[in-house]
C-alpha cells in the first residue's frame, strides 16, 4: 500500500517537471523550434547554443529582457529576437511581450508578428472588425459591413463607427415584397412609404435604408418627424413628374447620405422652416435649383456635389446654413446665392467653379 502511494507521487513529480519544461523558454519540440544559432536536444527537449558545444540554456526565457524586438521577430529568446511562431504558444508570448498586440499572426505579410487581431474572432464590443492592413480592431467603416446595412458614419456622432441596429431601420427596395419594410426581404418598394412606416411606428425607427435602384418619387418629412435616409451605392432618386425631390418642412428633420437626386421639373432639395442635412449626396441636373432653403434650422451640406442644375446650384433665401467640403460646379446660373443676411453662416473648404 505504501509502495503504491510512492509510485503515484513520483508520477506527479514527472508530470510537473514536463509542464515546467514547457513553460521554460528553453523548451523545444517540432511545434516550437529553437531560434537561429541554437539546436534542440531531443532528449532533454531544451535549446543549446551549437557553437558552444551544447551549453545548457535552461535559463532561456521569452521575456523582452535585453532585446529591442519588433516586426517579424517580436519575441526575445536568450537575447535574440525571434518570430512568435518560434515559440510553443505564440499568443501567450505576444501577450507577455506586447499586451496591446496579444495575437501571433500565422500567415500573410505579417506572419510571425504580434498583432492586435487576426480576424473578427479576435475583436468584440464597439470595435468588432479586424482591419486587414493594420491588424487592429476597429468599428465599421462601410455600410456593407453591418448586418443592418447601415454604419453610423456621421462625423462627430457619439456612435460613429458603430453598426445601426436593424431594429432601428426600415428598408426600401423595388424588389422587396412591399409588406412591413422591417427587413430587406419585406422592403417597401418606395422610399416615401418606408419613411412613413418608420416615423409611424411606436417607437419610431430613425433610419431608412435605400437599396441600389432608381426611384421616381418625391421624398421627405414634415411636422415634427425625424428621419435619416442612407442609400446604397447606386441609389438614385429621379423624379420625372412635377415637384421637388427632397423636402423638409414644418419643423421636420431629414438627413440623407449617399443619394443621387435629380428633378425633371422642380428643385433637387427644398428646405422650408425645417432642418435638411446631406452627406456625400449629389444634387445634379435638376430643372430648377440644386438646393433651395428658406428659414432652415439649418441647411447643412457636407461632401456634396451640386452640379448641372438649370436655375443655379444653392440658393439661400433666408435662414442659417453650413456648407462644407462640397463641389458647386457647372450650374446654369449662380453657383451659390444668398439673398438675406443670416445669424449663423459657414461656407468652408468648398469649390465653386464653372457656373454660368
Amino acid at each position: 500500500m505504501r509502495t503504491f502511494f510512492v509510485i503515484l507521487a513520483l508520477g506527479a513529480v514527472v508530470v510537473a517537471t514536463v509542464e515546467c519544461k514547457r513553460d521554460n523558454g528553453a523548451y523545444c519540440d517540432d511545434a516550437r523550434p529553437c531560434p537561429s544559432g541554437f539546436a534542440c536536444d531531443l532528449t532533454s527537449r531544451e535549446c543549446h547554443v551549437s557553437s558552444l558545444g551544447g551549453a545548457d540554456l535552461a535559463g532561456l526565457s521569452t521575456d523582452m529582457a535585453g532585446c529591442n524586438c519588433s516586426g517579424p521577430t517580436p519575441i526575445c529568446v536568450a537575447g535574440q529576437c525571434v518570430s512568435c511562431l518560434s515559440t510553443s504558444d505564440g499568443d501567450a508570448a505576444c501577450a507577455t511581450a506586447s499586451p496591446p498586440t496579444p495575437h501571433c499572426e500565422p500567415t500573410g505579410a505579417a506572419m510571425g508578428e504580434c498583432v492586435g487581431c487576426r480576424d473578427a474572432n479576435d475583436c468584440s464590443g464597439l470595435t468588432p472588425f479586424c482591419d486587414e492592413g493594420s491588424h487592429a480592431c476597429r468599428g465599421c467603416i462601410a455600410d456593407s459591413e453591418c448586418p443592418s446595412l447601415i454604419c453610423d458614419l456621421t462625423p462627430d456622432s457619439s456612435t460613429h463607427g458603430q453598426c445601426v441596429p436593424a431594429a432601428n431601420v426600415v428598408y426600401a427596395d423595388p424588389v422587396g415584397d412591399n409588406s412591413n419594410g422591417l427587413t430587406p426581404a419585406t422592403a417597401k418598394k418606395k422610399i416615401q412609404d418606408a419613411i412613413n412606416t418608420a416615423v409611424g411606428l411606436m417607437p419610431a425607427r430613425l433610419y431608412v435604408h435605400v437599396a441600389a435602384a432608381t426611384y421616381d418619387e418625391g421624398i421627405g418629412v414634415t411636422g415634427n418627424n425625424t428621419i435619416y435616409v442612407v442609400g446604397a451605392t447606386g441609389a438614385i432618386v429621379h423624379r420625372t413628374g412635377g415637384g421637388d425631390v427632397l423636402g423638409a418642412s414644418g419643423n421636420g428633420s431629414v438627413t440623407v447620405r449617399n443619394l443621387v437626386i435629380t428633378a425633371d421639373m422642380g428643385n433637387g432639395g427644398n428646405c422650408n422652416g425645417a432642418r435638411l442635412t446631406a452627406y456625400q449626396t449629389q444634387f445634379i441636373n435638376s430643372k430648377q435649383v440644386g438646393v433651395i432653403a428658406m428659414n432652415c434650422t439649418p441647411l447643412f451640406l457636407d461632401g456634396c456635389t451640386v452640379s448641372g442644375n438649370m436655375l443655379g446650384g444653392i440658393t439661400i433665401q433666408s435662414g442659417d446654413f453650413s456648407v462644407y467640403n462640397s463641389f458647386i460646379v457647372k450650374n446654369n446660373g449662380t453657383g451659390f446665392f444668398q439673398s438675406m443676411m443670416s445669424a449663423n453662416t459657414f461656407f468652408v473648404n468648398d469649390t465653386v467653379a464653372d457656373n454660368n
